[in-house]
């Protein structure tokens, strides 16, 4: 299933959202694990990025989820134990088709 995440944090303690080859602390890197602890192994699509230090309040990514994950509200607050720093404000069912990039509207 795929799904769209709306996210926010505080780039203070960020070297920025996209993974990095020389810096492992992105905000990319910290969803990965976490999703990886709680069995997704997904690619992330962001609609944006940010750089070192900068916040973001409504971050939209979309990924795909297993079939087992099917209450998307357990999935936030377990997501939400999980990361500091990064709040998970909301997951929601979305077409297959729906890419977090291209489908911005701004």
């Amino acid at each position: 299933m795929r799904v769209c995440m709306t996210l926010s944090y505080d780039g203070a303690y960020f070297f920025g959202f996209q993974s990095q080859k020389t810096y492992h602390n992105t905000v990319i890197d910290s969803l990965k694990i976490a999703l990886k602890s709680l069995g997704i192994d997904s690619n992330l699509i962001g609609a944006g990025r940010t750089d070192k230090g900068v916040h973001a309040i409504n971050q939209t990514i979309s990924f795909d989820i297993p079939n087992f994950w099917s209450d998307l509200l357990k999935l936030q607050n377990e997501l939400n134990r999980k990361l500091k720093h990064i709040k998970i404000k909301k997951i929601i069912p979305t077409n297959d088709n729906f890419h977090a990039r291209f489908d911005a509207k701004k």
